[in-house]
């Protein structure tokens, strides 16, 4: 799945949490870093499997949004201990697509867990860390 149904997803599903509970507090964070200005919203989504990653929002065990402040995003997810990987999103003017110039290239933000990358998007297992319960903050720098 391409980066542009991810984005697409995450508009036509939402609304997403923003406010997750949690036992005793414990969370999984993504702190998305590297957000170029305030406008739209960051769109985070938590995967258990590589099946679905990094687009399919109907595979992933959770998605979340979050107001851009201070140039990041911060995307809070209610996870048991386990292996996950996370990618993030910029949709800086909220159409709901990964917009890109003539040559095909990005021009909002995307990132994933463990700085992950690929020609195509990020891979799972390149994306991949293990959560073993309580508080856990995974940095994300969205790449434009």
């Amino acid at each position: 799945m391409s980066i542009r149904r991810f984005i697409w997803c995450l508009i036509v599903l939402s609304p997403f949490s923003t406010a997750p509970t949690s036992a005793a507090g414990a969370r999984l964070e993504a702190r998305v870093n590297g957000v170029r200005n305030t406008k739209g919203q960051v769109g985070c989504l938590l995967f258990a499997s590589a099946d679905g990653f990094p687009s399919d929002m109907k595979k992933a065990r959770q998605a979340v949004s979050s107001p851009i402040v201070d140039g990041r995003g911060v995307c809070q997810f209610d996870a048991p201990a386990g292996s996950y990987a996370i990618v993030a999103i910029h949709d800086e003017n909220a159409n709901g697509k990964l917009d890109k110039n003539v040559l095909g290239v990005p021009k909002e933000g995307y990132g994933a867990s463990r700085d992950a990358r690929g020609a195509f998007g990020p891979k799972y297992d390149d994306a991949r860390f293990d959560y073993r319960g309580g508080g856990l903050t995974m940095p994300i720098t969205l790449r434009y």
